[in-house]
């Protein structure tokens, strides 16, 4: 019996000495062997009686009394909201079962039944024409899916247009492709296997939160008086508020929109007092990654996946209302050169450049040398004492500074696999992927790199420098 799935099921090790000869034996037991997948369980928006919600939001808002320690009351709303939606919404109970290939259809399900009978008379009794009658069902099977993977191929292909949005193509892409991996498989580390779902969590965890050195961070700046968040930048914050995946505490946009408007006076004020005192509250600063596999890399490494960073709804849309007002604050500081996360600048303008100064050049007869450089892991391996004193420079309020201080340190991550979460880490530097006050914080910090380009026409876009 040799199949590489054992090596999912089963622990392996070796002795440090031979045993009765002159080989090492590997022993192999089976210690995990079943291991339940986690069911998570989401809350259906859908179904959702939003009135309920509103009433229910209302309801807890008295009873739970407005506390002034910041920490203590993002608690509270946290309570109050999944309360809420317990209470006016069905979750998720069981896992998804998995869908069968866009172009399987009921025929090919009734010639596989008969294939199948057929094989079980044929094993029974292996004679001529049992032996022909399988094979013909086999041919038949064949022919069928090739026909049907054709005719579905030719219906997507005529589906897609110029007006489709990215949403519903990629919806398509997925759907047509139908081999997502059904279990993550196992990594390899120092030649050993890790294998069950909380030990992959862990071992991904901490070599993640160990990209960043450890720096000291600046010290504690004094406060200055900032005006409160008003209801206007809150639904302005709501207005364009997009995704479904929610944080560690199942928050979602959908949630907070929904909310009474006396609940949203309430979110208003902890904002508010978030920008009076400077400290950022201590659950919004936990992402929780999901290892998304690298196309064509090794998936039995840690080398082999991209982590995507899940947070907090509530700290996403503070991130939001503060990234306008340090947009505000910094008044053009950043250069001109990065054209990523910029206000009417993108990917178009970028490309437009480039080509305006190789063609300038080229006119003028004169060579011109292109040089990109990519800074690996880049969002993990921000310093934080460099973008806190870039924002110093560019003269931005101290109370703010205090907040970006307290945003950036003290993170943790744990990481989600197969339903398994793992334990928290701690991260030293680097700031979080999926926040709004993210992209800020990094412009600045390449702000830093760029100014070293005296003599170079540098162009900036995300971590690329060209």
């Amino acid at each position: 019996m040799v199949t590489s799935d054992l090596a999912d099921c089963l622990s392996w090790s070796c002795p440090s000495q031979t045993i009765a000869g002159d080989h090492f034996p590997i022993f192999m037991h089976n210690g995990n062997t079943h291991i339940e997948k986690k069911i998570i369980r989401r809350f259906k928006e859908k179904q959702a009686n939003w009135e309920l919600f509103r009433n229910k939001t209302d309801l807890f808002d008295n009873q739970f009394v407005q506390s002034d320690n910041v920490n203590r009351e993002a608690a509270l709303l946290k309570r109050i909201i999944r309360k809420s939606a317990n209470e006016s919404m069905p979750t998720t109970r069981c896992p998804k079962r998995k869908s069968s290939p866009v172009w399987f259809n009921a025929e090919i399900n009734t010639l596989i039944r008969e294939k199948r009978k057929a094989w079980k008379k044929f094993r029974e009794n292996k004679t001529p024409t049992r032996t022909l009658n399988y094979r013909r069902l086999c041919a038949q099977v064949r022919r069928a899916c090739k026909k049907a993977k054709q005719e579905t191929w030719k219906c997507f292909v005529n589906s897609l247009n110029p007006t489709i949005d990215a949403k519903t193509l990629w919806g398509k892409v997925r759907k047509i492709k139908s081999n997502t991996i059904s279990s993550f498989p196992p990594i390899f580390t120092n030649s050993t296997a890790i294998s069950h779902p909380k030990q992959k969590a862990n071992h991904l965890a901490r070599v993640w939160s160990s990209l960043g050195s450890n720096d000291k961070l600046g010290r504690c700046l004094t406060q200055q008086k900032l005006e409160a968040v008003t209801l206007a930048e809150l639904h302005l914050a709501l207005k364009n508020a997009k995704g479904t995946s929610p944080g560690k505490d199942k928050i979602t946009y959908a949630m907070v929109k929904n909310s009474s408007s006396v609940f949203k006076i309430r979110f208003c004020r902890l904002y508010s007092n978030i920008l009076k005192t400077g400290i950022y509250p201590h659950d919004w600063k936990e992402a929780v990654l999901i290892p998304i596999p690298k196309l064509g890399r090794n998936q039995n490494s840690v080398e082999g996946y991209q982590p995507i960073s899940l947070l907090p709804v509530l700290s996403k849309i503070l991130d939001k209302i503060v990234t306008r007002r340090l947009w505000k604050a910094c008044d053009g500081k950043i250069l001109k050169i990065q054209h990523a996360y910029m206000p009417n600048h993108g990917v178009h303008t970028l490309c437009q450049l480039l080509e305006t100064k190789i063609k300038k050049n080229l006119n003028r007869q004169k060579h011109c040398i292109l040089v990109s450089e990519d800074l690996e892991k880049a969002f993990d391996r921000v310093i934080s004492t460099v973008v806190i004193k870039e924002l110093h420079c560019w003269g931005i309020p101290k109370i703010l500074l205090k907040l970006a201080l307290s945003f950036l340190s003290h993170r943790r991550i744990s990481v989600k696999v197969d339903g398994f979460l793992s334990q928290n880490y701690k991260l030293d530097n680097g700031i979080p992927q999926g926040s709004f006050l993210s992209v800020f914080l990094f412009n600045a910090y390449t702000n830093t790199l760029s100014k070293t380009l005296k003599d170079i026409h540098g162009i900036d876009f995300v971590d690329t420098t060209s």
